[in-house]
């Protein structure tokens, strides 16, 4: 981070703060008034460490930082993921130490640079997880994630609870956006059967606008969004939302389009997908496991999803996969998965690990050689999520789930369909070239194994919205393709 006068040459920027690592992800908070700088360097997605930076005076900041500016350490070192921002003179932190599921602190501003305070609880860690927050005025507005959904509660800067933000449907909310001497907070809404909306919340009046951004073009009440808990190896409940037509018939005949990600603490809250509903008119049932390794339950969940507990992903996969035919739902010839980068990873962990539950899988952008992944930069990024083979205590746990190496010869395999992009700075393509090539040579089945590298393209962010109805048309075609057939 440096410090840059607008109109001056780049040479004269000053630098202010950066990492201590080169896989370290530093980003900063400015407050309202421009004073306070909270600098948050993350270390991979389960720690990081939080510095305070007081700009002086009005007069101060329109100079250069000096070496007498230094950032004062508030969290530094800790196994925790802490982030902060100040308003009116006081740091709001939000941690999970302590409390898996989060708690907002607070601090006065001037008295942690003297060395004088330490912050102390302000909202105690709740039942469900704190997925963001916002100060508006004299309150803060968190964003939980309560059963798999958004939800927003209002609190004073006390810490007393204010009410709720009652939204217009089971959905999720992004970008909360307010002023710490304002009373409007601003956001988006959706939902699989709802479409963008922009909204705003006025505090003082408790009015909520909603203005409609997409028309979705499609009678969306014949639907239904239903979520479902499925038993997992080890007795976890795994949540999954499923997406039907509203008569939905258990008659072991749907075709069914199951994604999931598992990973990396996101979590896979129902937002509108397009694509998803070619599928839904097409008579098709669509599906989100929310898998372990994400943070739909706080903390304890992504770590029990990560380094030598990334199997309870797949083992929580192959559960719903299952549980679609147990229910009567469908069955596996009826059954297409799919799923992109670590999401990807889950896809090729499914293809080698249960090949007889599903009839196709659509992969992109993965990773399937785990045991070198991490020689291919930006890769040693992840270390922290997966671990790394070169270290000896988790070498075992890696190689046992790596799905290039769990490729069997003369295996019948399901469909697949593995896509990669040639310009991929991300997840080097070359995974996808060595797990197509392993598949196609130990197939003995009947169905294909497609591969298809994309060209001028990358991982996924700033892909060409042509480019992406090229690659859903891809996708459809071939799960439609390989579903067609009715069991009999």
């Amino acid at each position: 981070m440096f410090f840059h006068r607008i109109g001056a040459p780049i040479e004269q920027d000053v630098f202010v703060f950066g990492g201590n690592a080169p896989t370290d992800f530093p980003g900063v908070s400015v407050s309202d008034d421009d004073r306070w700088l909270v600098m948050t360097n993350w270390r991979g997605w389960s720690a990081s460490d939080v510095y305070l930076f007081n700009r002086g005076s009005e007069d101060e900041r329109r100079v250069a930082p000096t070496e007498a500016h230094q950032a004062t350490p508030v969290v530094v070192g800790e196994d925790h993921k802490t982030s902060g921002t100040v308003a009116g003179g006081v740091l709001y932190l939000s941690s999970d130490k302590d409390a898996p599921k989060s708690r907002i602190l607070s601090v006065d501003a001037a008295a942690v640079l003297a060395g004088e305070a330490t912050p102390s609880v302000l909202i105690p860690e709740a039942a469900s997880p704190i997925e963001d927050w916002e100060i508006v005025g004299d309150q803060l507005v968190i964003h939980y994630v309560e059963d798999v959904r958004s939800q927003l509660r209002i609190f004073s800067r006390q810490g007393e609870p204010q009410g709720e933000i009652t939204l217009p449907t089971r959905g999720s909310v992004t970008g909360l956006s307010g002023l710490s001497d304002g009373h409007k907070l601003a956001f988006g809404f959706s939902s699989f059967l709802r479409a963008p909306s922009a909204l705003q919340y006025d505090l003082n009046t408790g009015s909520l606008l909603i203005a409609d951004v997409i028309d979705p073009g499609l009678d969306l009440s014949q639907y239904s969004l239903t979520v479902e808990r499925v038993r997992s190896a080890d007795g976890t409940m795994v949540p999954v939302q499923i997406v039907h037509r509203s008569d939905l018939e258990r008659d072991g005949n749907q075709r069914v389009l199951l994604t999931a990600y598992g990973g990396f603490n996101i979590s896979l809250l129902p937002s509108f997908r397009r694509n998803a509903l070619y599928w839904l008119e097409q008579g098709g049932v669509y599906a989100v496991a929310n898998l372990r390794g994400g943070s739909e339950f706080g903390e304890a969940w992504h770590r029990d999803g990560n380094l030598e507990n990334k199997d309870h992903v797949f083992e929580d996969m192959e559960a719903v996969i299952r549980w679609f035919t147990s229910s009567g739902i469908s069955s596996p010839e009826r059954i297409a998965i799919t799923g992109g980068s670590n999401g990807g990873l889950l896809m090729g962990a499914m293809i080698t690990r249960a090949p007889d539950t599903f009839r196709a899988a659509a992969t992109y952008v993965g990773l399937y050689d785990m045991v070198r992944y991490h020689h291919f930069p930006p890769a040693e990024l992840w270390i922290s999520e997966y671990g790394s083979a070169d270290n000896p205590e988790q070498f075992p746990f890696i190689y046992a789930y790596s799905p290039y190496h769990r490729i069997q010869p003369a295996t019948a395999y399901p469909a697949v369909l593995i896509e990669t992009a040639d310009h991929d700075s991300r997840v080097f393509w070359g995974h996808s070239t060595k797990f197509a090539a392993r598949l196609q040579e130990a197939n003995t089945s009947e169905h294909p194994i497609y591969f298809y590298m994309e060209r001028q393209v990358g991982h996924g962010a700033g892909t060409r919205l042509s480019d992406t109805v090229r690659r859903y048309a891809r996708m459809y075609s071939f799960v439609e393709s390989q579903l067609a057939a009715t069991p009999q």
